[in-house]
């Protein structure tokens, strides 16, 4: 069997959660079956920068030259370039993401769905991501074009069955994973860290793009209402994203200013060891397809708080403290009690072991081979 996989997403140079769970699943389904050969495609000027894993003998990269945009335009208008004839041919094709691509009529698409916010709060999205993902990607005609789609949470599965018609046969749920580098860093670690970052002793986290869905103007509110009660401050970490600038303007006239850090975004590799310095990880997001920011943080033992909205309570409401995202005192409420009662701090660090067993991008990838090689003999 031949499986095709549209890796386009991994050569933009980001690392959102869709980039980390394309990474993450294709990185561990390829050594699952030495019968199975692969085939990465590209698209554009510079295809996907080299990984270890690409080095599997079962392995093949296409990298097709024409610009992303074209290729996007070409496909959605005539058709072309059909990727799995750009790969030599292949059994099953597979996008990770929300990307459109032309293939062939009789070659099965499976496609994974990480959220529907485009359709279910669009006023949290630019008016040029909102185009994108509405009309660009004809998001109705991909789902409906798949033969079988993948959902990271039973919220988006819901969502995409509601909203676009779609079989319930035809939808699996596949929970995505936590990296395994997400475990808690040593005392010695934490204060170096710190240290060379130029961090407070103590703060609460807040790891995600800076952008209106991720509510970090409420969470700036709900930590004024507290700072007088707590000694830790807090710390924003996260690439800028749309409308950034007026969070900035909201922290620069707070009363609290001085105590409320924006560090910019934070390389894969050191993600374990930001959060692990924190007392704490708060979460206050809207709406979240799974969500990997309090999955890592309860993976290394530190407490989460984290809205009761979404895939989010789903994910991680089992561990987390969940609070409504809509109300500024419930926030505030629900990062003094992860910051002051014991008995939850010290469930945080024994649960960690379960989080990393419980979300395994070993059982994610093996799961969704099931899905590529059953669409092959659907």
């Amino acid at each position: 069997m031949i499986i095709g996989v549209d890796l386009r997403v991994l050569a933009s140079g980001q690392h959102s959660g869709v980039e980390e769970y394309t990474e993450q699943v294709v990185r561990h389904m390829v050594g699952l079956d030495a019968h199975i050969s692969w085939r990465f495609i590209s698209l554009g000027r510079r295809g996907v920068p080299w990984r270890p894993w690409f080095d599997a003998p079962t392995i093949r990269r296409v990298h097709c030259g024409i610009p992303s945009s074209v290729g996007w335009l070409a496909g959605a208008t005539v058709g072309w370039p059909r990727l799995d004839q750009v790969a030599g041919g292949v059994d099953v094709m597979f996008f990770p993401h929300l990307v459109l691509g032309a293939v062939s009529p009789q070659c099965p698409v499976v496609s994974t769905w990480h959220d529907m916010s485009y359709e279910m709060m669009p006023e949290f999205l630019s008016p040029r991501q909102r185009l994108w993902h509405s009309i660009q990607m004809m998001p109705r005609w991909q789902a409906h074009r798949a033969r079988h789609i993948i959902c990271v949470s039973q919220s988006t599965a819901r969502d995409v069955v509601s909203r676009y018609g779609i079989a319930e046969d035809r939808v699996r749920v596949i929970h995505s994973g936590v990296d395994t580098q997400c475990v808690r860093a040593g005392d010695e670690e934490i204060q170096a860290y710190r240290q060379a970052h130029r961090l407070p002793e103590r703060f609460v986290l807040a790891l995600g793009t800076i952008e209106p869905r991720k509510n970090i103007e409420m969470l700036v509110s709900a930590f004024e209402e507290i700072a007088s009660r707590t000694a830790c401050d807090l710390v924003i970490a996260g690439s800028h994203g749309w409308q950034a600038h007026a969070l900035i303007r909201r922290i620069a006239s707070s009363p609290v200013s001085s105590r409320i850090h924006v560090v910019g975004p934070v390389e894969p590799s050191q993600r374990a060891l930001l959060v692990s310095s924190a007392d704490a990880v708060v979460y206050p997001s809207y709406l979240e397809g799974f969500g990997f920011p309090p999955l890592e943080a309860l993976a290394c033992g530190v407490p989460v708080v984290a809205s009761h909205t979404s895939a989010i309570a789903e994910v991680a409401g089992q561990w987390a403290v969940l609070v409504d995202p809509y109300r500024a005192q419930s926030v505030a409420t629900g990062i003094l009690y992860a910051l002051e009662d014991q008995a939850l701090r010290s469930r945080a660090r024994l649960s960690a072991r379960t989080v990393r067993e419980k979300y395994s991008w070993e059982t994610t990838a093996q799961k969704t081979l099931e899905v590529l090689t059953h669409s092959v003999l659907y």
